[in-house]
């Protein structure tokens, strides 16, 4: 038997061995922020200058398992946030739609830099977000707060600043994830995050009153994150005061 997971926290562990230890159905929301798979042994252009991704050993992964892990332990009614770029989002589209889940958009995420894997093709300034269902009907849309907030009928095309500051090679700015959640979430819901990082997610979710669990298998990050979460002056009386942090999610044998 697995030790409890506690919610509110990111648990230092590799996010297929920490949701195999999760029921099957209870989770609400996953947002992952995977590896890329940028290098496969090659090379990039970052602001001119030539970038050996072959060097990159953290940016590997392979994708099968850990979504066929996600897909299962989102509840039916739930959704998965995966971001990606041309390198992997085709391998993770084709591997959804292979397991039966429904694509429901694909967020475009306009950058004003961007990178170049050669001086032969076009200067890349975008990065994506798959936005999926494990069942074909029941998943929840904000449409009226979407609408709202775009001043007109929200669409799949997000102006993107990565944050200034980070802590992270591949950090997302909080406001991104946050507006994620006010468009498929409820306050309460239960998000993971199986590739923790920096804690954006984590953050997000105690600003809007959504319940966090997370995953990162480097000590220096799960560490970080954590510290990230203790630092928000509100954290504590949330936990106090709703099914937040501290709370211990069920597990079942793995193996």
């Amino acid at each position: 038997m697995t030790s409890p997971a506690e919610l509110g926290r990111t648990h230092c562990a590799d996010c297929v061995d920490g949701m195999r230890a999760l029921d099957d159905a209870s989770v609400d929301c996953l947002i992952a922020d995977p590896p890329f798979n940028l290098g496969n042994g090659g090379r990039m252009f970052r602001a001119g200058r030539l970038a050996r991704c072959i060097d990159m050993d953290w940016d590997h992964i392979d994708n099968g398992p850990w979504l066929a892990e996600a897909l299962r332990v989102l509840r039916p009614s739930g959704t998965l946030f995966v971001f990606g770029s041309w390198h992997n989002l085709f391998d993770l589209g084709s591997r959804l739609q292979r397991a039966g889940a429904r694509i429901l958009n694909t967020i475009v995420l306009v950058k004003t830099g961007g990178f170049s894997v050669s001086h032969r093709v076009l200067y890349e300034r975008t990065l994506y977000a798959i936005w999926a269902s494990p069942s074909d009907t029941g998943w929840h849309f904000d449409y009226a707060l979407m609408k709202r907030l775009a001043g007109r009928q929200a669409d799949n095309v997000w102006p993107y600043t990565p944050p200034t500051a980070r802590s992270h090679p591949t950090q997302k700015p909080v406001e991104l994830v946050e507006r994620m959640l006010l468009m498929a979430t409820r306050p309460g819901d239960l998000v993971l995050d199986p590739f923790t990082g920096s804690g954006t997610t984590a953050e997000a979710c105690l600003r809007l009153r959504r319940r966090f669990l997370g995953f990162e298998r480097d000590d220096a990050f799960a560490r970080g994150a954590n510290a990230r979460i203790q630092q928000l002056r509100w954290a504590r009386d949330f936990a106090r005061n709703s099914r937040g942090v501290g709370e211990v999610m069920s597990v079942r044998p793995v193996g």
